[in-house]
């Protein structure tokens, strides 16, 4: 559920950060960390550093600061369709407000020292350090040599979109 919402929130963590991940066992080991923060909110003397050392490995992973949003959007739709009716406004708020603090933690972990080095390595390991962005043009064309293999099943699949997403041009086409 939750990494079903993360991916749908943002696509490129599939080639980015969890491109060498298990993704199997990912949900367990992000609900069991979910599980035992939830376990020491009242006791911040323990919880704080390790979310400080959780933000430092997750720099070399690749994460930055830009996905901690995406990541407490994906948490608060799962809790709201596991949750259902008991999903209240106070549950949400408080939720979002622990995780404003979990993010600005983890954060503080991965501008460490530490956090950097790690980062450092992450773009070396994975050549997104100066990385050239493509041009619009090389990216349709490389998409579209994707797709191009079979010009009749891409225009079936066009009209069938363009038909669902405006079926009143059924009887003007």
């Amino acid at each position: 559920l939750f990494y079903g919402k993360l991916f749908e929130l943002e696509p490129t963590l599939l080639q980015t950060v969890f491109k060498n991940s298990d993704l199997a066992a990912q949900p367990l080991t992000l609900m069991t960390m979910v599980d035992s923060a939830v376990k020491l909110l009242d006791q911040p003397d323990k919880l704080l550093p390790v979310l400080r050392q959780l933000g430092e490995r997750h720099a070399g992973y690749g994460v930055e600061e830009k996905t901690y949003p995406v990541v407490a959007g994906a948490l608060i739709a799962t809790l709201r369709a596991g949750l259902g009716a008991a999903f209240t406004k106070d549950v949400e708020a408080a939720w979002t407000r622990t995780d404003g603090v979990i993010q600005r933690t983890m954060l503080e972990g991965a501008n460490t020292e530490r956090g950097r080095e790690l980062f450092a390595g992450y773009q070396t390991r994975t050549g997104a350090a100066g990385a050239k962005k493509r041009s619009d043009s090389e990216l349709v064309r490389d998409t579209w040599a994707k797709v191009s293999g079979d010009l009749e099943g891409v225009g079936k699949l066009f009209y069938g979109k363009l038909f669902e997403l405006e079926p009143t041009l059924l009887q003007t086409v």
